[in-house]
């Protein structure tokens, strides 16, 4: 057992942002030839990561908005903050969102 919790550790701690998707690899996925399977990946990515961080309630998307939309609005930032696609994938398509989308003040 104690083998089985050390390997599971010394995976964890070696894994970590080594196996994330990085703003790179969703750059050339969103940035590819359109229709293939790239371009699914880039759909794909974004709708779920957007879907999930949509419920820390610090953006506000609009209700109807189309996927292609959503992937618009990350093309363009991952456009304009060239010096941040190091950075993971999903926060770079939180920070698209809440650039693009801010909740109105309280």
């Amino acid at each position: 057992m104690k083998q089985l919790i050390l390997a599971a550790l010394v995976i964890l701690a070696l894994g970590g942002e080594a196996w994330a998707v990085d703003g790179n690899d969703l750059h050339s996925w969103c940035f590819g030839k359109t229709g293939g399977y790239f371009e699914g990946q880039c759909f794909g990515y974004v709708i779920a990561t957007s879907d999930l961080t949509r419920h820390f309630g610090e953006f506000c998307a609009p209700d109807g908005m189309l996927r292609a939309q959503a992937v618009d609005v990350v093309r363009k930032y991952l456009k304009g903050h060239p010096e941040s696609r190091h950075k993971t994938a999903s926060n770079l398509v939180y920070r698209a969102f809440k650039e693009a989308f801010p909740c109105p003040k309280k």
